[in-house]
C-alpha cells in the first residue's frame, strides 16, 4: 500500500530552492478540509485504479469476431474506489481536468505541478485527488507551461459540483444529434480550455457491455430487439463521425506541414542538392519525420500520402523549438565565477584601504598632542631668542650705558638656553613611556576586538545550538505522535479484527441444531475470548462477550434468563461430558471468571455503556458466582 507523505526536496540549482513532494491516496496533506469534501466518512479510504474491461477474464486476448482495424483503442480511464470500515467498497470514474486545445492527455506522473502559487511533487493519486475535490480547478497547460491547481470561488465551485444542465425539450434532443448516454466523449468549454464530459464514459463502458454479448443469444421480443439494433446503428454512427473527424485533422496538419516545408525550402540559401542530403547536421529540419519512413522508400523528400498521414497521427507541430547554440554551456559559469572573484578583489582591497587610513589618522592625532604638550613648556624657550633679537640693536646702542647691564641680559639668556635644553632632555628622556604608553593602547584595542569576535562566536554558537535543540524537539515530537497515531490505528484494527471475529462466531453459534456439546464448545470459545480481552471505553463489554453457562441457545438467550436452576443445570450436564480432574480445574476457573472481586479488579462494569444493560450483568455475574460458590465448595474440600 501506498504511504502518503509530504517531504521537502532540494532541487539543484545556485539558489537550492525546496519542493514538496505529496504522494498516497489519503486526502488532506495539503488542504485538511478535503476530507470533509470527498469522504463519507473520516475513516473511508480511497484507492485509485485503471478501468479496463478485460479485468477478470479467463482469457486475455479479445474475441476476434469482433476485431476490427478501424476500431479505436479504449483511452484509459482512471476510478475511485472508496472503502469505509464495514468493508462495503463503492467506486465512479475520476472526472477529466481541463486542458489546453493542442495538450492531446494529461501527461505522465509523478511530475511538478503549481497549486495555489506553490511548486510541487505530485503523484498520480494526488492528481486524481485534486481532480475529485469540487473546490479546486485542476488544468493542463501547452509546453513549456506547468500544470496548475488552482482554488475555485464559492460561485465556481458549486457549479463544477452541479455540473453542465441537461435541457428538457425533446425537440432540441432530437434536433442535436444522439443522445449523450450514447456518445462515447464529449467535450464542453470551460474558461477557454477543453474538458472532457464525464458522462461519456458511462455510454462508454454501455458499449463495452454490449459489445461482449454473445451473438448466440436466444432473441427477445420485438421492441427491446429495435431498441438494441438502433443502439448499435448509433454507436456505428458516432464511430464514424469521428473518424471523419480524426481525417479531417490529420488533413489539415499533413497541409500545415507541407506549407512549413515550403517555406523552409525558401529560406534556404542555394547548396547543391548532394551538400543536403549529405548533411548530418543534430537540427535538420528534413530529417523530423525520417525515423518513420521505410529504407526502401526511392524518394525521401516527396513522401506519399501515407507517409504524411502516419507523421501527422505522431507528431504534432509547435511554436517551441530548439534553439541553435552559439556558446559553450561552461562560459556562462565561468564568466559569473570571474566576476565573483573580481567582486571578492575589490571588497578586500577596500577594507585593507580603510585599516591603513584608520591607522594614519591615529598616528597623526598622537603626534599632534604630543607636539601641542611640547610647545606648551617651551613658551619661555620659543620667545627669549627673539626678544634678545629684537632686543639686540637697543642693546648694542647702549652698551656705553653700562657693561653690568649687558652682562646681566646675557647671563639671562644663556640661562634660558640653557633650561630649554634641559627640559628637550626631559622630554627625550620619557620618550619610552610614551612609546610604551602607545603599547598598551594598541595592545588594549586589540584585545578588545578578541573579546567582541570572540563574543560574537559564541553568540553564533548558542543560536546554533538552540536552533539545533529546537529541530530535535519538532523531530522528537513528530517521531512521538507517528508512534502514538500507528498505535491508535493498530489498536483500531484489532478492534475491528476482534468485531469480525465476534461476528462470525455469533453466526457460526447462531446456525445449525444446538446441543449439550455445542454449548459447551461455545462457553469454552468465549471464555478464552472474555479472559485475554481487556474490556474499556474505547472497547465497551456486551453481553454477547460474556460466556454464560447455559445451556440456552443464543438466538433466544437474553440475560435476565440466567438463574440459579439454569446454571446448576448447564454444568451438571458437562459434568458427564468431563472427568472428574478437568471437570474439578473447570469448575475453578469458572468460579474465578465470575468472582465479583475480578469483575471489580478488571473494571468490566466500568466498560458497559448502557446503565441498564450494566445492572442485567452485574446481577447476572452475581448469581453465577452465588451457584457456583457451592459446587466449588464440593470439589475442593473447602467446605
Amino acid at each position: 500500500m501506498t504511504r502518503d507523505s509530504a517531504n521537502l526536496e532540494p532541487t539543484a540549482g545556485p539558489s537550492a530552492t525546496r519542493i514538496r513532494k505529496i504522494s498516497g491516496c489519503r486526502p488532506g496533506i495539503l488542504d485538511p478540509t478535503q476530507l470533509v469534501r470527498l469522504l463519507r466518512h473520516p475513516e473511508s479510504s480511497l484507492s485509485f485504479a485503471s478501468f479496463d474491461p478485460q479485468t477478470a477474464l479467463m482469457q486475455d486476448v479479445p474475441d476476434f469476431r469482433k476485431l476490427s482495424l478501424k476500431e479505436e483503442l479504449y483511452r484509459p480511464k482512471r476510478v475511485v474506489v472508496e472503502t469505509p470500515l464495514n468493508g462495503e467498497s463503492s467506486w465512479r470514474f475520476v472526472p477529466s481536468a481541463r486542458r489546453d486545445e493542442d495538450v492531446l492527455n494529461e501527461g505522465q506522473w509523478p511530475r511538478v505541478v503549481e497549486i495555489c502559487g506553490e511548486l510541487v511533487e505530485c503523484s498520480q493519486e494526488q492528481w486524481d485527488i485534486y481532480k475529485l475535490d469540487p473546490h479546486y480547478d485542476c488544468y493542463v497547460k501547452s509546453y513549456p507551461s506547468l500544470t496548475t491547481i488552482s482554488r475555485l470561488g464559492a460561485k465556481d465551485s458549486l457549479l463544477s459540483s452541479i455540473g453542465p444542465k441537461r435541457r428538457a425539450n425533446s425537440s432540441s434532443l432530437d434536433e442535436a444529434g444522439p443522445s449523450p448516454k450514447f456518445r462515447r466523449t464529449n467535450h464542453r468549454e470551460f474558461g477557454g480550455a477543453y474538458v472532457e464530459d464525464d458522462r461519456g464514459e458511462e455510454s462508454e463502458v454501455e458499449e463495452m457491455i454490449i459489445d461482449d454479448e454473445p451473438n448466440n443469444s436466444r432473441p427477445r421480443s420485438t421492441g427491446p430487439g429495435d431498441r438494441a439494433r438502433r443502439f448499435r446503428e448509433e454507436i456505428e454512427r458516432n464511430r464514424k463521425d469521428r473518424r471523419e473527424k480524426v481525417a479531417r485533422r490529420a488533413e489539415k496538419l499533413a497541409r500545415e506541414e507541407d506549407e512549413m516545408k515550403i517555406d523552409l525550402s525558401a529560406n534556404l540559401p542555394d547548396f547543391p542538392q548532394d551538400d543536403l542530403l549529405g548533411y548530418k547536421g543534430k537540427r535538420k529540419v528534413n530529417m523530423l519525420f525520417d525515423s518513420l519512413r521505410e529504407n526502401s522508400d526511392p524518394d525521401p523528400t516527396s513522401p506519399t500520402q501515407e507517409d504524411n498521414q502516419r507523421n501527422t497521427l505522431n507528431y504534432a507541430h509547435t511554436k517551441y523549438s530548439k534553439r541553435t547554440r552559439t556558446v559553450s554551456p561552461t562560459s556562462a559559469k565561468r564568466e559569473l565565477e570571474a566576476k565573483r572573484v573580481e567582486r571578492e578583489k575589490r571588497r578586500r582591497e577596500r577594507r585593507d584601504n580603510d585599516l591603513n587610513a584608520w591607522r594614519k589618522e591615529r598616528d597623526a592625532r598622537f603626534l599632534k598632542e604630543l607636539y601641542v604638550e611640547i610647545n606648551t613648556n617651551d613658551d619661555g624657550c620659543q620667545h627669549s631668542p627673539g626678544m634678545q633679537d629684537m632686543r639686540s640693536p637697543s642693546v648694542t646702542s647702549e652698551v656705553d650705558r653700562g657693561t653690568s647691564q649687558v652682562n646681566s641680559e646675557q647671563d639671562a639668556r644663556e640661562a634660558a638656553i640653557v633650561e630649554s635644553r634641559r627640559k628637550l632632555a626631559e622630554l627625550e628622556a620619557d620618550r619610552p613611556l610614551w612609546e610604551f604608553e602607545a603599547k598598551k593602547r594598541l595592545a588594549r584595542e586589540r584585545e578588545d576586538a578578541e573579546f567582541l569576535k570572540t563574543e560574537a562566536e559564541a553568540r553564533r554558537h548558542f543560536i546554533l545550538r538552540t536552533e539545533a535543540e529546537r529541530k530535535e524537539k519538532l523531530e522528537s515530537a513528530k517521531r512521538e505522535a507517528a508512534k502514538r497515531e500507528e498505535a491508535l490505528r493498530r489498536e483500531k484494527e484489532e478492534a475491528a479484527q476482534r468485531e469480525r471475529e465476534r461476528r462470525q462466531r455469533q453466526q457460526r453459534w447462531n446456525y445449525g441444531p444446538w446441543t449439550e456439546k455445542r454449548a459447551l464448545e461455545r462457553y469454552r470459545a468465549l471464555s478464552e475470548s472474555f479472559d485475554g480481552t481487556k474490556f474499556s471505553a474505547t472497547e465497551p463489554l456486551t453481553s454477547e462477550c460474556v460466556p454464560w453457562p447455559v445451556l440456552q441457545s443464543p438466538s433466544t438467550f437474553s440475560v435476565e434468563d440466567v438463574s440459579w436452576a439454569t446454571v446448576e443445570k448447564f454444568f451438571e450436564v458437562v459434568r458427564g461430558h468431563m472427568r472428574s480432574q478437568d471437570f474439578k480445574n473447570f469448575v475453578e476457573k469458572s468460579h474465578r471468571r465470575f468472582h465479583p472481586d475480578r469483575w471489580r479488579s478488571r473494571s468490566l462494569l466500568k466498560s458497559v455503556v448502557d446503565e441498564t444493560e450494566r445492572g442485567c450483568m452485574e446481577v447476572a455475574a452475581n448469581t453465577v458466582a452465588q451457584a457456583l460458590t457451592p459446587l466449588w465448595r464440593e470439589l475442593t474440600g473447602r467446605g
